[in-house]
């Protein structure tokens, strides 16, 4: 995976947690509750100003109760 690639995908899933939020009508407040995170680290993951670690959005993808299916990758 190219690191274009990689921030392309960075990117999806940043708007798929964001969509999915607003869908639950969640704030960002009480999603941060949900995940165990601040509600600064969703804006920063939201926003793109911060890359989240790996555990950071599998915390927020739990608490969306989102399914997160990625592209395959072409060969």
């Amino acid at each position: 995976m190219s690191e274009e690639d990689l921030v392309n995908t960075v990117n999806w899933i940043r708007a798929k947690l964001r969509a999915r939020r607003l869908h639950l009508e969640m704030n960002r407040t009480e999603l941060a509750a949900k995940a165990g995170i601040s509600k600064q680290m969703v804006q920063y993951v939201e926003d793109g100003s911060r890359t989240p670690s790996l555990e950071t959005l599998v915390r927020m993808v739990f608490a969306l109760d989102l399914t997160i299916e990625l592209p395959e990758e072409e060969s």
